[in-house]
């Protein structure tokens, strides 16, 4: 039930890691925060670079020693549903049925905060997106990176506008089909871990997905390419 702010997802319940093989970089450089960084939408470690375009509501994900973004006009999709009580939920339903409503970032008004920010991961330089949808809802999407690091940090937070509790349905803070968009798709393998559990299975399309974790993989034997997402926890995190 969301009444009004979701705390605890910002600070990592659902932080999420990018990491793909990049180019070596010199330590000397990688360790630096350049001043240019402060630029409003735009972070950079020397390695990975984040670019966004607040009127579009989307970002991309660059790989810095190959001048290529690897993940490309994805945006932020959160969906609610009215909150509904377990006693008045009947036999055989579920109180995830019914209609709900979907909050995109490319149809919000968006802003950015830039910030330091210290996580048992380290302290990195941070950019939010605060993506607001009238009186209804708010939505902010943290990304950090941290010095010498190919990974990207992402938190995120809601608040509902609303005078009544909702239910979080869904949370994508990576919702794109441009995916290693530069890469031959053809040779694309997709490990999904069931979100964790035991059985692991191989797909070689982008029909079926985990819901928490998941190794995108180009097989390409002159040039390999990978991304991998996984999901953290409030312990891990914190």
């Amino acid at each position: 039930m969301l009444k009004k702010v979701f705390y605890s997802s910002f600070v990592s319940c659902m932080a999420l890691v990018f990491a793909l093989p990049l180019a070596a970089q010199s330590k000397e450089n990688a360790a630096k925060l350049p001043a240019e960084e402060v630029a409003v939408g735009t972070l950079s470690n020397g390695l990975v670079e984040l670019r966004m375009d607040t009127q579009a509501g989307t970002y991309d994900l660059i790989d810095v020693a190959r001048n290529e973004a690897f993940v490309k006009d994805a945006e932020v999709v959160l969906t609610v549903a009215s909150y509904r009580e377990l006693v008045d939920v009947k036999e055989g339903d579920s109180e995830g049925d019914g209609p709900s409503r979907v909050y995109r970032s490319s149809a919000a008004s968006n802003r950015t905060e830039s910030e330091f920010f210290t996580s048992a991961l380290g302290t990195g330089r941070a950019v939010t997106l605060i993506s607001t949808f009238g009186q209804d809802a708010e939505l902010r999407v943290r990304f950090t990176l941290y010095p010498g690091q190919r990974f990207v940090d992402v938190g995120w937070t809601c608040r509902n506008g609303g005078v009544e509790p909702v239910r979080l349905r869904r949370m994508s803070v990576m919702h794109t089909d441009q995916i290693l968009p530069a890469s031959n798709h053809s040779d694309l393998k997709m490990l999904n871990g069931d979100s964790g559990g035991r059985m692991n299975r191989l797909f070689v399309h982008e029909k079926i997905r985990a819901e928490n974790n998941i190794l995108y993989f180009i097989a390409d034997r002159d040039q390999p390419r990978s991304l991998v997402m996984g999901g953290l926890t409030y312990a891990d995190y914190r």
